[in-house]
C-alpha cells in the first residue's frame, strides 16, 4: 500500500511539473491534482483507523475466548470434581450396628456393645447416628424386655422429630418379650437419628439392639 501511494504521488508531481515546463497548468488542473491528492490522503487516513479498529476487535475477540477457555476449564474441573466425590460416595459402605442398652441413658437410648460401625458415624458417647453421607437408609430396633416387668418402648427421632414407635410389649405376666420396628428415610448429610423418648430402659435386656444402613444412594 505505500510503494502505491508513494508511486501515486511521484507520478502526480511528475505530470504537474510537465504541465507547468509545457505552459498548460491552468487553475483546474491544479484543483483536479489537489482534489486527488486529498482523495488518496483520505485513504490512507481511513486505512489506518480501519486497520487500528479491527486490531482492537481481534484483541477483544482475543481476552474474550480466553475467558470462555478458562471458564470451560472450570466448568470441566468442577464436573470431574463433583462426579468422582459422587461416584465415591456411591461406593462407600456406611452401616452400624449396636446391642446390651445403657439404662443409664438420657434423651437418646444408648448402647454398650458395638457389632459394626463403619466409619464411626454412630457415636456410643451419645447413642446418635449422624449421617455423612446422603441416600436411602434402612434402620430397625428390637427391644427385649426381661420377664415379669413392665413394658419397655422408644420412638425413632430424626433431627428431633419422632417418626415411629417400638415397643416390647405390655404383658407382664409373659416371659421373655420383644418388639422389633423399621424405618426406611432418605437422609441428607448432617442428619441425626436416634431411639429417644424411651420408656422402661431399665427393663431391657442385653439382646436388644439398634441397626441401621444405607440402602442406595
Amino acid at each position: 500500500m505505500k510503494f502505491v501511494v508513494l508511486f501515486v504521488f511521484l507520478f502526480l508531481g511528475v505530470v504537474s511539473g510537465f504541465l507547468v515546463e509545457n505552459g498548460n497548468a491552468t487553475s483546474s488542473t491544479h484543483q483536479a491534482t489537489d482534489q486527488v491528492i486529498q482523495n488518496m490522503y483520505n485513504l490512507i487516513v481511513n486505512e489506518q483507523r480501519s486497520r487500528l479498529q479491527l486490531q482492537k476487535l481481534v484483541t477483544t475477540l482475543s481476552k474474550k475466548v480466553d475467558k470462555l477457555e478458562h471458564a470451560q476449564g472450570q466448568i470441566q474441573t468442577e464436573f470431574l470434581q463433583n462426579f468422582t466425590k459422587r461416584l465415591n460416595e456411591t461406593n462407600v459402605s456406611v452401616g452400624f450396628a449396636v446391642s446390651d442398652p445403657d439404662n443409664s441413658s438420657g434423651s437418646a437410648l444408648k448402647f454398650k456393645q458395638v457389632i459394626y460401625n463403619s466409619g464411626d458415624d454412630y457415636s456410643l458417647s451419645s447413642g446418635v447416628f449422624t449421617c455423612r453421607y446422603p441416600g436411602l437408609y434402612f434402620f430397625t430396633a428390637t427391644l427385649f424386655r426381661k420377664p415379669g416387668l413392665r413394658e419397655s418402648a422408644c420412638d425413632f427421632s430424626v433431627n428431633g422429630i419422632d417418626q415411629l414407635s417400638v415397643n416390647s410389649g405390655t404383658d407382664v405376666n409373659a416371659g421373655y418379650q420383644s418388639g422389633s420396628a423399621s424405618l426406611v428415610y432418605r437422609l441428607k448429610a448432617g442428619d441425626i437419628v436416634m431411639l429417644s423418648d424411651c420408656i422402661g430402659i431399665n427393663y431391657l435386656y442385653a439382646f436388644s439392639s439398634f441397626t441401621g444402613f444405607r440402602v442406595s444412594y
